[in-house]
């Protein structure tokens, strides 16, 4: 058996960083409880783990993100204070065949596990390339003598950073925050207010239908709550104004036509668009809509907290969305700013997440560290937002809030829970 674990710091192997004081960020495993048995691929706890980095450093779009979840997961590397990591830094280019190139290079080089690639085409690349079912492997690699992995069994694990749960299996775990978590606590959440009748609205668009179809598929789990309805639109000004027309046209009162008796309007509008896209004109012209059973719930699959402009929309206040802890996100975003004299990008945590869970991991002592059974063990691991955990199908659950737009600023209507026990 064995129990929760203390603080671990590892070595970088690429550039070095000063000697820095540790953060009380909770990087520990979350009460581990069951004993693993030996699978491979193994670890020698008493020898560091050689971890790589697959970033897009010489992308001319991508660099800056790169190097934020590049210095995020030094941090994590220099928060955990013992020399149990070594972390190389390969290059992607931003590209499928730059990230074939990297996860094989990393891979010759003794690499045990890898964190990254950012994208999900790149990442995809990348677990094809380590299985052997790469198409265009790069000819520079021929002369590479690799050993041999079978994809979906031992070998290489891939962390990447991508939030699509469609290309999560075999070796390829999701990092990133999935709609299938948001989806499902925001309405976990409005089942405990009553919300039972719930229609979404979304654009007429590949992303558009998977996020209502993710919708959907979380709320067959939940009791008390039914999706009765999707809509969707065009995605243009027109296709908004003549979805909101509809929508009074189905569920308002009418004065040029007092005889007319609208549908029951549903309990919430559960969006799935962002302030980049149709958000901000969809939740102004649904909040001046005036149906006769009271005012609908919006909420959104979206953080409606970023940018910070969005907090001002009219149309948002009182609208309910799912966000990380505060707290421990302030506080992780603090200690980079103190460290590296600017904020960090938002997917930066997830660098310092994986960091944090292969190390907590090494520190327990376990030589299944950097396997799928020690990944994907069910208490999770504290990160830089709170708690996550890998799940058996490589996706991953986060412990998310549930926050409201009140007068422009965010208050939290259900804290983010501190572990996955029931």
């Amino acid at each position: 058996m064995i129990g929760t674990m203390g603080l671990l710091s590892f070595r970088i192997q690429r550039r070095g960083l000063p000697k820095l004081g540790h953060l009380a960020l909770g990087l520990a495993v979350a009460a581990l409880t069951a004993c693993v048995p030996q699978i491979i691929p193994q670890i020698n706890p008493g020898q560091p783990i050689k971890v790589a980095l697959l970033a897009p450093q010489s992308d001319e779009n991508l660099k800056n993100i790169a190097q934020s979840l590049e210095d995020a997961a030094r941090l994590a590397v220099t928060d955990l204070g013992s020399d149990a990591i070594s972390l190389t830094v390969y290059d992607t280019q931003g590209t499928a065949e730059g990230a074939q190139t990297a996860a094989l290079t990393a891979r010759s080089e003794g690499a045990g596990i890898i964190i990254g690639p950012l994208r999900a085409e790149t990442s995809k690349a990348a677990a094809a390339a380590l299985s052997g079912r790469s198409n265009s492997a790069p000819s520079a690699l021929a002369t590479l003598r690799l050993p041999q992995f079978s994809f979906g069994s031992g070998g290489l694990n891939i962390l990447s950073f991508s939030n699509d749960s469609s290309i999560a299996g075999g070796n390829l775990f999701v990092l990133g925050n999935t709609w299938d978590t948001t989806a499902q606590r925001l309405l976990d959440f409005a089942a405990t207010q009553g919300k039972q009748n719930i229609v979404i609205l979304h654009p007429r668009t590949p992303e558009g239908t998977i996020a209502k179809d993710t919708i959907m598929r979380a709320a067959e789990g939940i009791t008390g709550v039914s999706v009765t309805g999707a809509r969707d639109f065009t995605f243009s000004q027109e296709g908004v104004v003549e979805l909101v027309a509809q929508i009074r046209a189905d569920y308002a009162l009418n004065p040029e036509n007092p005889d007319f008796i609208p549908s029951p309007a549903p309990d919430a509008f559960f969006l799935t668009s962002n302030t980049a896209g149709a958000l901000p004109l969809l939740a102004q012209l649904l909040s001046e809509v005036k149906y006769d059973s009271g005012p609908v719930q919006l909420m959104g699959l979206t953080r409606w907290d970023q940018p910070p402009q969005t907090l001002t929309l009219p149309g948002l206040q009182g609208g309910w969305f799912a966000m990380p802890d505060p707290a421990r996100e302030a506080r992780f975003k603090a200690r980079f700013a103190s460290v590296y004299g600017k904020d960090p990008h938002q997917l930066a945590g997830l660098a310092y997440d994986a960091i944090a869970a292969i190390g907590a991991l090494h520190a327990s002592g376990r030589k299944d560290a950097t396997a799928a059974s020690g990944l994907t063990q069910p208490a999770g691991f504290f990160g830089a937002a709170g708690v996550f955990r890998l799940n058996q199908n490589r996706t991953n659950s986060r412990a998310l809030a549930v926050a409201e737009i009140r007068n422009r600023n965010v208050v939290i209507l259900d804290p983010s829970p501190n572990s996955f026990a029931p």
